[in-house]
């Protein structure tokens, strides 16, 4: 792992029982006055670009760029971004406290020989450590973080009652 970089997860916390990144994009949407409900919404639409600028993301490695996507995926545990990449930019050794899905949308990343370009994609288990390197052309990528909480703690076996009848 990286003795000097570690990315910025404190979207993952939870504040009020809610991700603090599902919070921070919806705050993010109702300030750029863009409209929830039910209905489609699409990165076109009137203000999301304030939204998602508004949404960097912090202590990227040099190089990268990310942005989130206001937009909860799923249910609120999973969150969003677009991350973009500088030709042979890297981003060290780490792990993430959720599970990680990363898409490559244009250019390439190389990860331990190989080469994953447009449409190719990678999951990585929570607390497992990963890098990668963009490739030649660089790369975008959108990844989406689910929030892994700790599975309950298992009660012990009830044990049988025995009666005495």
């Amino acid at each position: 792992m990286s003795p000097t970089w570690r990315p910025d997860d404190s979207f993952l916390d939870r504040e009020g029982g809610k991700l603090k990144g599902v919070t921070r994009g919806k705050d993010a949407l109702k300030k750029a006055g863009v409209k929830g409900g039910r209905r489609i919404i699409t990165s076109q639409d009137p203000g999301m670009d304030e939204a998602i600028r508004s949404l960097p993301r912090g202590r990227m490695p040099k190089g990268f760029q990310s942005w989130q996507i206001p937009i909860p995926l799923g249910s609120d545990s999973e969150i969003g971004f677009i991350t973009v990449g500088q030709p042979n930019a890297v981003v060290p050794e780490h792990a993430h406290p959720g599970e990680v899905f990363r898409m490559v949308t244009s250019g390439s990343i190389h990860f331990k020989g190989k080469v994953l370009t447009a449409g190719h994609w990678m999951y990585v288990p929570s607390g497992i450590p990963y890098g990668f390197t963009a490739g030649p052309l660089g790369c975008i990528v959108f990844h989406k973080y689910r929030k892994v909480d700790p599975p309950p703690k298992r009660r012990p076996p009830l044990k049988p009652k025995v009666s005495n009848r």
